[in-house]
């Protein structure tokens, strides 16, 4: 249970790397990116595309954790 609405979207994140830019912002297992860059996410194959796309500048992350909305800055 990840405590999300039911008609909730997103991606939920697997496993952050200890040393990964993802922990540094802190991201964390089981988080559900919601947005990415102003940009909403309905599932892992949006969240990984707007990543990769994104992957030169910072990127604002929207998040969804134990039921709270949270934004993260992703250098």
């Amino acid at each position: 249970e990840l405590g999300l609405p039911r008609n909730a979207r997103g991606a939920v994140v697997a496993e952050v790397r200890p040393d990964s830019p993802a922990a540094a912002a802190g991201l964390r297992a089981g988080d559900v990116l919601t947005g990415i860059g102003g940009q909403p996410v309905a599932n892992a194959d949006q969240a990984a595309r707007a990543l990769r796309e994104g992957a030169s500048r910072p990127q604002a992350l929207q998040l969804q954790r134990d039921g709270r909305s949270l934004f993260l800055a992703l250098p």
